[in-house]
């Protein structure tokens, strides 16, 4: 299990797995803008006001990478907070995708 500081550490920008979330949130963004944010892609079930949420998220994301991206590897730091570091760095790309379609109903305020 990764301590505290070891977490802190991972959240500098530039890091291969800070470039792996970056890709995510474009990712997510995409699939919310085609309407595909379901349950199968890793998004919750949703009303309308979600989807509208999520959708200007979505929106932000391609205008504000860098910082959504970064709230983005925060929310994964903290699902997974359980793993070692060299677990959390060798996260495949699926995974990655998979958390932050996890988080992002946290984070567009749904």
């Amino acid at each position: 299990m990764a301590t505290y500081l070891e977490l802190r550490g991972l959240f500098q920008r530039g890091s291969a797995l800070a470039h792996q979330v970056e890709v995510a949130v474009i990712v997510a963004a995409e699939l919310i803008r085609n309407g595909d944010d379901d349950a199968a892609n890793g998004f919750e079930d949703d009303t309308g006001t979600q989807h509208d949420l999520r959708k200007t998220w979505a929106a932000s994301a391609f205008t504000n990478t860098a910082s959504l991206a970064e709230q983005a590897l925060k929310a994964i730091l903290g699902q997974n907070r359980a793993l070692t570091v060299s677990q959390i760095e060798g996260a495949s790309d699926a995974a990655v995708q998979t958390a932050v379609n996890k988080a992002v109903d946290l984070l567009a305020g749904v």
